[in-house]
């Protein structure tokens, strides 16, 4: 995966963050303190231009992916050196 947008990319895991059945990449970027979901397009290639969340602290470590709330799609745990965040993945960031 290439892209102007990954600057430094930390924390990476792969989900279907938008449920359509295909895997999505979300890439925490640790210059400027973002999230990047890059979703796939079902022919192993993924979106040129990904969805840019804004992280609420600036050093993300880890990142995990859990249906926390019972609902879909999957939600968002980020944590750095001494909180951990939960985002909820709602349909509208997609």
């Amino acid at each position: 995966l290439q892209s102007e947008y990954l600057v430094d990319p930390g924390a990476l895991v792969i989900a279907d963050f938008n449920n359509d059945h295909n895997h999505d990449i979300l890439v925490i970027n640790m210059v400027g303190n973002k999230i990047l979901v890059f979703l796939g397009n079902g022919d192993k290639s993924f979106g040129a231009q990904p969805i840019c969340l804004q992280l609420p602290f600036v050093y993300a470590q880890m990142v995990a992916v859990r249906h926390i709330n019972a609902d879909e799609p999957p939600d968002i745990i980020i944590s750095d050196f001494s909180e951990v965040f939960f985002i909820r993945n709602q349909a509208d960031y997609w």
